[in-house]
């Protein structure tokens, strides 16, 4: 039997201190049980999944103390998870309202040893639009911690995968943004995403050359689809799915279900705007096709009817 791999030791919490760690806090440590802690364990695998919650709709902040943002309900489900597994006090949680645009929560988790874990694991700290920061290669090497770590990020950040066109999804998108100057670095990370979600044999679209931006926004966007061909939609769903939020989970859940009841319907799916769109930006028939998912006869048909009905 291979011997696990530990990620995160004692020494590595106190080296996040600027003094001395209390004696207090290292009971605490004690108690909870969570060093050493070992790659591919269920720990693990749940601290994977806070780490995507950060980098999605939470936030780290500099006295390590972890927000996470989202609708009521499914902020108290990811409250109960967090406070049993992690044997944390559910007095150190509250929840929050803002009124600014619409009602919107935020759960804070008033625990620095928690905050301290996760920044250790490779969880970032402050503004995200302005770090660069990766999937951290322990949470890449082992399917289990990759799994929770995908349903985190993509219940925050996937655009809701639902029925489109009778027996058809949409076209689900992950976008995100960061200053110009970042951009590299969150192609990288949309790239490590895509080959993770590639493991769980579900394919996506090449990431866009060229960044998108609105005029009163100083970040730029990437994004990338999920491919909507039945097969791919339900190997998704069976495969990735998500965990907490519950209004995705269910619509995601609806489209499978008619998905695998309509599987073998074969009538493509025809995006007309989109191949419109790729062939404006100056890619071949052939690249067109491989990114929509189509026969180069079928692209070839869409384009040149676009062309006449242009004329």
């Amino acid at each position: 039997m291979n011997k696990q791999k530990i990620i995160l030791e004692l020494n590595d919490i106190l080296n996040t201190y600027k003094k001395r760690m209390p004696c207090s806090q290292i009971k605490v440590l004690e108690d909870r049980k969570w060093l050493p802690l070992f790659n591919n364990s269920n720990l693990s695998s749940e601290f994977a999944y806070l780490i995507a919650k950060v980098m999605g709709d939470g936030h780290l902040d500099s006295n390590f103390i972890v927000k996470f943002s989202g609708q009521e309900k499914e902020l108290k489900k990811l409250k109960k998870i967090v406070s049993s597994i992690l044997n944390i006090n559910i007095k150190k949680f509250k929840i929050f309202t803002s009124k600014a645009k619409g009602i919107a929560y935020t759960l804070n988790v008033n625990d620095a040893l928690l905050g301290r874990t996760l920044f250790c694991l490779g969880a970032p700290m402050g503004n995200k639009t302005k770090s660069n920061f990766l999937v951290p290669n322990w949470i890449i090497e082992s399917k289990r911690n990759s799994h929770l770590f995908l349903q985190g990020l993509l219940e925050d950040e996937l655009s809701t995968v639902k029925i489109e066109k009778k027996t058809h999804s949409n076209k689900p998108r992950l976008k995100l943004a960061k200053s110009e100057e970042l951009l590299p670095n969150l192609r990288k990370f949309l790239n490590q995403i895509r080959m993770m979600l590639y493991a769980f044999n579900v394919n996506c679209s090449v990431i866009p050359k060229k960044a998108n931006h609105r005029d009163d926004q100083t970040t730029r966007d990437l994004y990338f689809d999920i491919h909507r061909d039945k097969e791919n939609i339900i190997r998704f769903g069976d495969n990735v799915g998500f965990r907490v939020y519950e209004e995705k989970l269910k619509k995601l859940n609806e489209c499978v279900e008619i998905l695998k009841k309509t599987r073998h319907i074969r009538k493509p799916v025809i995006d007309v705007s989109e191949i419109v769109r790729l062939r404006k930006m100056g890619h071949s028939i052939r690249k067109i096709s491989r990114e929509v998912n189509l026969n180069k006869t079928s692209v070839h048909n869409v384009i040149k009817k676009s062309a006449g009905e242009e004329i």
